[in-house]
């Protein structure tokens, strides 16, 4: 099996090191890094599915502290960190073979240190991995944390930081095994090869990798366990897609320490505050959106000089093909979406995409406005064009449900989420590992309704994408996702249908307020063969 790494150019601007103030981080280059921790011996409270010895190589070793990995930043005179990309593996001959060391690491932004965080190989995201339907993608996780400290706390508390493990978002891959398996648990001092066989009709598109033990899914998302994950296929062959610059943007809120007394943090993209971004008039673009964050609403607007909002081409949601291009001023993304989007540069000038405010944002709370990154056209101009939606229709990869498919009546048909007395529940109940709390049947195909009694919440399903087919019970454009919003203010219910296909056993789904998930937002469903 052969392995590609892509290469990334680290920069690093120089000043002072110094404690942070927010003007400085809005102003600032955030510098992808990278470093090492010699492993610690494994140490936790039993888990779901804990790994024994024989399912798990333990690493021999004391922990040691971080090991400072030399990180490059180019600035210019104004200290503005230049847009890149995260490291690239790329599938070979069918094989993925690679791996993702968990460790602390020393980072940098705009040339101050930042306290160790936990990372995927030493940087403040993960490598993106780009493979194709029929691949074979191995991931051998190293567990280089040091150990816990003591016993772990109750059930549905945030515990265990230094425990981890391996979630692919989105991907209709077996939630068994050593495969897309949340009910496993690294601790640390371990390692496991994670196995994900993509099912030779998997559609492309933008999903994503991250951490997702129940209890520190949260705490290791905030300090970057995150990264992109592509699979490659029929719309990357359109000529206008194909020609088209493909740009990953992984938007993430990462635990920074700065002087903002409303504890805000500051939405990166692939691990840089506000990075320049550089087009020709006229060019095309491909960016894929991830909102890898867990704090925050984004509402994305691409602005001229004038703060005039541009045409976005949107033409995959989720990473899913709509079979057209929906062309709108903003593009909204809750924690877990994804969004494919064309962009074509206008004239010569600086733009601005910036996140608008939000009166009411995940956390009840107003969330202000923010520059994402700068963009500026310049340069002899291009004439590249957009595809036509005669292009895209035969590309969308699911056919509607229709009413005489719903064969599978639920036991439960609505699904409502709710904060009472400190506890974040669905249906009433906290999380529990032992219990199951919906079954449904192989092939079978079922109709839910979404609500929430307090808060808003981005409900998420593993394995299987659903069909949005009613928003407050009236009727809306069909369209496939694998996490939706769910509001209480206002109040806002979504009927969606699921066909549950190729794959039986146990998986989750869960608010993807990953804070709201490790307190017991969260349910163990099963689909049996029959």
């Amino acid at each position: 099996m052969t392995e590609d790494h892509g290469e990334l150019s680290h920069e690093k601007s120089s000043s002072e090191e110094s404690p942070l103030t927010r003007r400085q981080l809005l102003r600032a280059a955030v510098g992808v890094g990278g470093g090492l921790l010699v492993s610690g011996l494994a140490g936790c409270a039993e888990g779901p599915q804990r790994l024994s010895d024989a399912e798990s190589n333990r690493m021999g070793g004391a922990a040691s502290a971080p090991v400072t990995h030399e990180t490059k930043v180019t600035a210019n005179a104004s200290g503005v960190a230049h847009f890149t990309q995260p490291e690239v593996r790329r599938s070979m001959h069918g094989f993925l073979n690679t791996q993702l060391r968990v460790a602390f690491a020393n980072n940098t932004l705009n040339g101050q240190s930042l306290p160790p965080n936990r990372s995927y190989e030493g940087g403040l995201t993960g490598p993106t991995f780009r493979i194709r339907a029929g691949d074979r993608m191995k991931i051998s996780l190293f567990n280089q944390l040091p150990p816990e400290q003591g016993e772990c706390g109750p059930p549905n508390t945030e515990n265990c930081p230094n425990t981890t493990n391996l979630h692919t978002h989105g991907l209709h891959i077996s939630p068994t095994g050593n495969s897309d398996n949340v009910l496993l648990e690294i601790p640390p001092g371990n390692d496991l090869q994670f196995q994900f066989d993509i099912p030779d009709h998997h559609h492309a598109g933008t999903f994503w990798y991250h951490a997702h033990r129940h209890g520190s899914t949260a705490s290791q998302l905030r300090e970057g366990m995150a990264g992109a994950l592509i699979i490659e296929g029929d719309i990357d062959q359109v000529p206008e897609i194909k020609v088209a610059r493909d740009q990953v943007f992984l938007f993430q809120q990462l635990r920074i320490p700065f002087d903002n007394p409303e504890n805000q943090l500051p939405t990166t993209i692939n691990g840089l505050l506000e990075p320049v971004l550089t087009l020709q008039p006229g060019e095309v673009q491909r960016w894929r959106l991830i909102h890898a964050g867990i704090d925050e609403l984004l509402t994305i607007e691409l602005v001229n000089e004038e703060d005039v909002p541009q045409d976005l081409h949107v033409i995959a949601i989720d990473g899913i093909t709509l079979g057209k291009i929906e062309t709108s001023k903003e593009v909204f993304l809750a924690p877990g979406y994804r969004a494919d989007v064309l962009i074509k540069a206008g004239p010569t000038g600086m733009y601005r995409l910036k996140k608008k405010m939000e009166e009411v944002g995940l956390n009840g709370k107003q969330e202000p406005e923010q520059l994402l990154a700068n963009i500026q056209v310049m340069g002899p101009r291009l004439n590249m064009g957009l595809p036509s939606n005669r292009e895209l229709r035969p590309l969308a990869p699911f056919r509607p449900i229709t009413d005489q498919e719903l064969t599978d009546p639920p036991n439960q048909p609505e699904l409502v989420f709710d904060i009472a007395n400190g506890q974040f529940m669905i249906d009433g109940k906290e999380f529990d590992h032992t219990r199951v709390d919906r079954t449904m049947t192989l092939n079978g195909v079922q109709e839910w309704t979404l609500s929430s009694k307090n808060g808003s919440h981005p409900f998420h399903i593993h394995v299987n994408p659903f069909q949005v087919i009613k928003i407050n019970g009236k009727p809306v454009d069909p369209v496939w996702r694998d996490t939706i919003l769910v509001r209480s203010n206002p109040p806002v219910t979504v009927t969606m249908r699921t066909r549950y296909e190729v794959f039986t056993g146990k998986y989750v789904l869960h608010c993807h307020n990953l804070v709201h998930e490790d307190r017991g937002m969260m349910q163990l469903i099963e689909i049996l063969s029959s």
